[in-house]
């Protein structure tokens, strides 16, 4: 689990005492967390960033992308800005850029992205392991979810629909662990109302 390959060469030793100093150091903040680390061949995530029991569990439920180097490609472990926080960049580097897929840490909360990078930006589509064991698939920017499926671990339910500030808003549907269904509007995690049976699609709205 969470398993992934990076192209170094030096001895396997040498390479594992670096990983395990440079997670140290990026996830410390300090002086050299501005620096870049090329990864060690099957690297663990376990061994770069702080993985809580639930996103452990979450990973054999929710599968990560394939994150093995594409030809041409190495990892990268560094300390970024993205989102205006701080996250730990852990993914592809081509000519000095941030490629294809890529698992960033937030450094504050700790929740977990396996997302894709296009020339040094993150892309909307992404998988969120939060630290507290919810699981979020779908589009999301730097203000938070925008639309997709929250499957929330203290409640056992499951929410599929609009965002705004990270919570419930707009059209979405909620299932519970009984079976029991809201379907229809929300505003700001409160559910307003049922939708009319000529309106069930799914769809953003403002």
């Amino acid at each position: 689990m969470g398993t992934c390959q990076s192209q170094i060469t030096n001895g396997c030793c040498s390479d594992n005492v670096k990983l395990k100093e440079s997670s140290y150091m990026a996830r410390k903040g300090g002086a050299s967390a501005h620096k870049s680390w090329a990864l060690p061949f099957n690297y663990k995530l376990e061994e770069v960033f702080e993985l809580k029991e639930k996103q452990k569990q979450l990973f054999e439920k929710h599968p990560p992308r394939n994150h093995d180097p594409a030809p041409g490609t190495m990892h990268q472990f560094v300390l970024i800005r993205i989102f205006k926080d701080s996250y730990l960049y852990c993914g592809e580097v081509s000519e000095g850029n941030r490629v294809g897929p890529a698992f960033c840490q937030n450094f504050e909360t700790k929740d977990l992205f396996d997302m894709v990078f296009a020339e040094n930006h993150p892309q909307p589509n992404v998988k969120i392991y939060f630290a507290n064991g919810n699981y979020y698939e779908g589009t999301f920017d730097g203000q938070g979810m925008l639309n997709g499926t929250l499957e929330i671990d203290e409640e056992e339910s499951k929410y599929t629909g609009d965002f705004k500030n990270n919570l419930p808003h707009g059209i979405g549907e909620k299932v519970f662990r009984d079976g029991t269904t809201l379907k229809g509007r929300w505003d700001m995690g409160q559910f307003c109302r049922e939708l009319s049976k000529d309106r069930t699609r799914i769809s953003s709205i403002a």
